[in-house]
């Protein structure tokens, strides 16, 4: 508990704000001072939560009074380009860990994605920073920004990285192996109205029928028990008695 608590308040400390508001915040790919550079390594795992920041800049979509006032009915547009844009701001954090060498200095270091609704733009985003580590011709120009890295970024994303998946399409299940079959966990984004609730059973039928069975138990819960070093088999008892059954896979 207390090499815990140590950690998160040296990640307290080295946390960044990753979103342009007109002011200088050190970057999440900044190297961290020794103190908390030891207080990391010795934590082991520690999980970081990057969801939609309450900093991104509305202003630039709403009108720069937004939330006082919100002008998007006079702003053509508003909202398409907000809800087009508002994914990059949540990859974004991971795309400095990655290339920053975060995730090679701290292994054992975990973060996770949460309440993204566009999984199936992960697997170009992780194509994308593939091609720039693996391409040598083109980019030799920028010199060396990939020797500190001993795997490709999607590596990486893989090993350190988890899905906090709402809203969560057939069509995200079905491309489960390009996304991450061992990342995704699923969840019902209660209260939302975008949610399952109060038709979740309909939405398992409909959803993971057809889905192999140990890709679905990984993505209904096994992922986050490993993913959070959660108690299996106390866990195991409330699915035995509250969660879907098994039938939802044939």
């Amino acid at each position: 508990m207390a090499k815990k608590s140590a950690a998160l308040k040296a990640l307290r400390r080295i946390e960044r704000n990753h979103l342009p508001n007109g002011f200088y915040i050190v970057n999440y790919h900044e190297i961290c001072d020794d103190k908390d550079e030891g207080e990391l390594r010795a934590s082991g795992a520690t999980n970081i939560y990057i969801g939609e920041s309450k900093f991104l800049s509305h202003l630039e979509y709403f009108g720069e009074n937004f939330p006082m006032e919100d002008r998007r009915d006079e702003l053509t547009g508003a909202m398409g380009i907000y809800v087009s844009e508002v994914m990059w701001w949540l990859y974004r954090p991971l795309t400095f860990m990655i290339w920053g060498g975060v995730f090679e200095r701290y292994p054992k270091l975990k973060a996770i994605i949460v309440e993204g609704g566009t999984m199936f733009m992960l697997p170009p985003w992780l194509k994308l920073m593939d091609f720039q580590y693996n391409e040598g011709e083109i980019s030799a120009k920028l010199g060396d920004f990939k020797s500190h890295l001993s795997m490709a970024p999607s590596d990486y994303f893989y090993r350190n990285v988890g899905i906090g998946a709402s809203c969560v399409r057939r069509d995200d299940i079905e491309n489960r192996k390009d996304i991450g079959v061992n990342n995704i966990m699923w969840g019902s984004d209660y209260p939302h109205p975008e949610g399952t609730w109060p038709n979740t059973n309909k939405y398992f039928a409909e959803t993971f029928s057809g889905i192999p069975e140990e890709d679905g138990r990984k993505i209904l819960g096994g992922n986050a028990v490993d993913f959070f070093g959660l108690d299996r088999e106390r866990l195991q008892a409330v699915a035995n008695e509250i969660g879907p059954e098994a039938s939802i896979f044939n």
